[in-house]
């Protein structure tokens, strides 16, 4: 449900990354290294668990949303256009993790959506999740 979005604050916790991936290997090697660097992570294993982390965050919301494009029920690019629908909740940043980019430039660009290749090594994610969340 999009609108039940919009009736938390826009705060944040400011060192919490939600993680969403249905490849448990990766969600796992994801969640090691950003609790390394310091962060929380909330992890969900596709887009509907996602929202629902989302919304059961309340006020506390994530910082930053990471999260695999190709995934059942709702998909990474379905998750982000749903975040930012919303117009409290819907500056978060989102980073979309991809194995291939389907022609959806524009429409990520629209959304303020950040996307890596899958195959990016941390030293590439980790600036850029600090850059995101300073």
């Amino acid at each position: 449900e999009p609108g039940r979005l919009s009736q938390a604050t826009a705060s944040t916790s400011r060192r919490t990354v939600l993680l969403v991936d249905d490849e448990p290997d990766l969600r796992d090697l994801f969640t090691i290294r950003l609790k390394r660097a310091g962060f929380d992570v909330l992890v969900a294993a596709d887009g509907v668990e996602a929202l629902r982390l989302w919304e059961d965050a309340g006020p506390k919301r994530p910082a930053l949303i990471l999260t695999d494009w190709s995934m059942p029920y709702i998909d990474g690019l379905a998750l982000a256009r749903l975040i930012r629908a919303d117009p409290v909740a819907g500056t978060v940043p989102i980073v979309l993790f991809t194995a291939y980019l389907p022609g959806s430039e524009t429409e990520l660009a629209e959304l303020d959506v950040h996307y890596l290749s899958k195959s990016a090594r941390w030293d590439e994610l980790e600036p850029l999740i600090a850059e995101l969340i300073s």
